[in-house]
């Protein structure tokens, strides 16, 4: 019996050890869960006022400094004030105070709230602070440098839409601590607030990998994938016996290609399109401008007709009204080396006022579109003057804290880098320490686009091997300078940013004539002065021309593309890229069925337009190349192109 007691007495005490670690573990996770599933949020919300108070010194106001002292002897007193009002409506189901404590000794305080809310950092003293009210956390810890981390749910809950101000203090006779402020480099306090606004927010979509087809083709002797016979497999008989030679257009009606098709001759190309697949609506993330443009400059009628998605580099807010007006995302750029002090320890007065101002700007003229960009590719001289070292980190922590301290719900974007992998290693493991990790990750990619989609995946893969959700993805300029005309190109660009599922993009600026003015000539896309299209600027106006839902699109080694179809329209829309040596290819449409112009027994009019890399040249129109019907073959509709040149592009439309 006393074996018995015994077991019994162990089990309770295991349940009193147990339930308590499964309950709170269980609501971690289900708070977790409930984020990613059921639409919850997470806000990071930075302290508007911050400041301690020093019965040594009743007069004197300590809200720039970077420490918050806490002690019994002298009297020190910590205050921190967050403002609650995007919260208002909102279920808020937890609430946590991070504060990082430098050193200490002999902690033992208490969180408190405070009566009044009626306080700022630049003039609260100990002679006038406000009175400390309940107790809402307590504080005991023998460990420092590191983030303590309190539980504020309900007293968040009790102050949704207003202030919440909380004061700490020393509870022992002796003692004190040394906390972090809003305006130390890293490491400042935060309120992470988890809450449900009813709504199910949209997540980074998912990126679609590249379709891999079977390889082989009809008459080859082996029936492969999706082939519905070849070699000996259909009655014994193969394509060969049948009279047909390797790479003819079709083997016979009994033995059928459904995805890897015939082609017209062993040297040609298949790029096909999966009308059963959807990815989503038509966005035109892939069009977006850089440079010094204006409300004017470049004209609307090229400018707009384009459809453009994103803005980015003007360090003033010089087209700030017409992409507002125009939904068009705007990221102001806030480099400016002459407000950088030569020493990590110098003044940092004019830069951080700077990015106050410009801030402040935004908000109170309402420029909702606007992100900040902080700083221009810091390992070039023309922007950044020095090593990238603890003073660029200084630079990007002040900015990143100003911009915040102004509005929680800017965005901050950057670091705006050339170097995808100092991105992802050096700045990313800073950013991370320092809490000031960007809203929109963004970096360039100054090349032929090949390595685009890789980049963003494998960056992705670093976020969450790091713990962390899947960052916004804006590639901020795209397109190496020997590319910046060329057609082909630019359609790979587009293919790897729409198979990518970034954001949004901007395409580069480069020189012409001596001149970096790129309002002149859109970046490149128009001539100047006379501002006439060239094939550039008809390739995004093709890209601006698809609607509906893009469809997948199985890429060839030489040609890139996408495709759209649209319902309302009854329309298929394939534009495509050549970027390797002129060749044929063939356009494979499968599963025409699920076409919106689908019609059993149809033919379909297919229209053919040839965009020609003119390089700096003006090109009036795309070149007219053909307008056909064709015959479906088993839910196939095949489009040979003939003799299509190196960085050429074409644009199709296919209605019934």
């Amino acid at each position: 019996m006393k074996r018995e007691s015994g077991l019994i007495s162990l089990i309770l005490i295991l349940l009193v050890i147990t339930i308590p670690v499964f309950f709170f573990s269980y609501r971690y996770l289900l708070n977790k869960r409930a984020n990613e599933i059921f639409g919850a949020n997470i806000e990071k919300l930075s302290p508007t006022d911050d400041a301690s108070v020093s019965s040594t010194a009743p007069e004197i106001s300590k809200g720039s400094e970077t420490k918050l002292n806490v002690s019994a002897d002298p009297k020190e007193i910590t205050y921190l004030k967050f403002n609650l009002a995007n919260l208002a409506g909102k279920d808020v189901m937890s609430a946590q105070l991070n504060i990082y404590i430098e050193n200490g000794k002999n902690v033992t305080q208490k969180v408190k709230l405070v009566d009044s809310s009626n306080w700022n950092e630049s003039t609260l003293n100990f002679n006038n602070k406000p009175l400390l009210g309940a107790n809402i956390a307590n504080i005991s810890t023998k460990q420092f440098g590191k983030y303590l981390k309190l539980d504020l749910t309900n007293a968040v809950k009790q102050n949704i839409g207003g202030y919440l101000s909380i004061g700490i203090e020393h509870t022992k006779k002796v003692g004190y601590s040394v906390y972090a402020s809003k305006e130390s480099v890293g490491n400042q306090p935060f309120l992470d607030v988890l809450y449900d606004d009813g709504t199910v927010p949209t997540p980074e979509p998912t990126p679609i990998p590249e379709p891999t087809l079977e390889t082989g083709y009809c008459g080859d002797g082996v029936r492969k994938g999706t082939e519905e016979c070849d070699g000996s497999d259909f009655g014994g008989l193969s394509c060969q016996s049948l009279g047909y030679t390797e790479g003819s257009v079709s083997c016979s009606s009994t033995c059928l290609v459904v995805r890897t098709a015939c082609t017209s001759g062993s040297t040609s190309e298949i790029i096909t399109v999966d009308y059963s697949k959807d990815n989503g609506p038509v966005t035109n993330r892939a069009t977006g401008f850089i440079g010094a443009f204006t409300d004017t400059q470049p004209p609307s009628s090229l400018y707009l007709a384009v459809k453009p998605k994103l803005h980015s580099w003007n360090t003033s807010y010089g087209n700030v009204n017409r992409t507002l007006q125009n939904g068009i995302r705007f990221q102001l750029k806030l480099h400016n080396m002459s407000l950088i002090p030569s020493t990590a320890t110098g003044d940092w007065s004019k830069w951080e006022n700077h990015v106050k101002a410009k801030a402040q700007e935004a908000l109170n003229k309402g420029y909702t579109n606007v992100e900040f960009d902080i700083w221009n590719e810091p390992e070039f001289e023309s922007y950044w003057v020095g090593d990238i070292d603890e003073r660029y980190y200084q630079m990007w922590n002040r900015a990143y804290k100003a911009i915040k301290g102004v509005s929680a719900d800017f965005l901050v974007a950057g670091p705006s880098s050339t170097s995808v992998g100092w991105t992802k290693g050096a700045f990313f493991t800073r950013a991370r320490a320092d809490g000031t990790l960007p809203d929109v990750l963004t970096w360039h990619e100054l090349n032929d686009g090949s390595n685009l989609y890789n980049n963003v995946i494998n960056m992705r893969a670093h976020y969450r091997n790091n713990g962390l959700p899947t960052p916004k993805i804006t590639i901020n300029e795209y397109l190496g300078a020997g590319y910046r005309y060329r057609p082909g190109v630019i359609v790979r660009f587009m293919s790897e940013i729409e198979r990518a599922q970034i954001r949004n993009a901007s395409k580069a600026c480069w020189q012409e004539g001596g001149t970096w003015n790129c309002e002149i000539h859109m970046d490149n896309t128009i001539t100047y002065p006379d501002q006439k299209p060239r094939s550039a600027w008809w390739t995004y106006k093709s890209y601006a021309d698809m609607s509906g839902i893009m469809s997948s699109v199985y890429n060839s080694n030489s040609f890139k593309g996408i495709a759209s179809k649209d319902s309302n329209l009854k329309k298929g829309y394939i534009l495509i890229g050549n970027t390797a040596a002129s060749t044929d290819v063939n356009i494979n449409v499968i599963n025409i069925n699920q076409a919106p112009f689908y019609s059993t027994g149809s033919t379909y009019l297919v229209d053919i337009k040839r965009i020609p890399n003119t390089d700096a040249n003006p090109l009036t129109a795309p070149i007219s190349i053909s307008q056909n019907r064709i015959t479906p073959n088993n839910n196939v509709l095949t489009i040979p192109l003939s003799n299509v040149q190196l960085y050429d592009a074409y644009f199709i439309t296919i209605t019934q």
